[in-house]
């Protein structure tokens, strides 16, 4: 059975199995030496916020009248993106994993887009080309 810690450890079985992004950044490590700490921690926070806020509405558990307004613009834009783009939402959250391949990891959104089945992994910034590979 698959489980996830709060820091984002995946046991499998009650053994340790290494995330996607933890594989990915192995083989292609990151490097914010150059960010400033505070803006790195930042928009970390945001994006945990944003990602809670557009789980919550799918889940269908978002107030928001408790939104900071730059969350509530995210989640306007999610949902003016799902209506354009004829997007369903079937599943938040869903946890996966390979025994074969010996890795684990978790999927923001599963669902349809104009019909077709898509798997979806909301970012808030730029997405830098390692992060493609997910």
């Amino acid at each position: 059975m698959l489980s996830r810690s709060e820091n984002h450890k995946y046991f499998l079985d009650d053994i340790e199995v290494p995330g996607v992004t933890s594989v990915i950044n192995e083989f292609l490590p990151k490097d914010f030496s150059k960010v400033n700490p505070d803006v790195l921690r930042r928009s970390i926070e945001f994006g945990i916020a944003v990602h809670s806020a557009l789980t919550f509405l799918e889940q269908g558990d978002l107030d928001e009248a408790t939104l900071d307004p730059e969350i509530q613009s995210r989640v306007w834009n999610w949902l003016y993106m799902k209506e354009l783009c004829g997007i369903e939402i079937d599943a938040c959250a869903q946890q996966f994993h390979s025994k074969k391949h010996v890795y684990a990891g978790e999927v923001d959104f599963i669902g349809t887009q104009a019909g077709t089945p898509c798997v979806f992994d909301l970012k808030t910034g730029q997405v830098p080309w390692t992060e493609k590979l997910q």
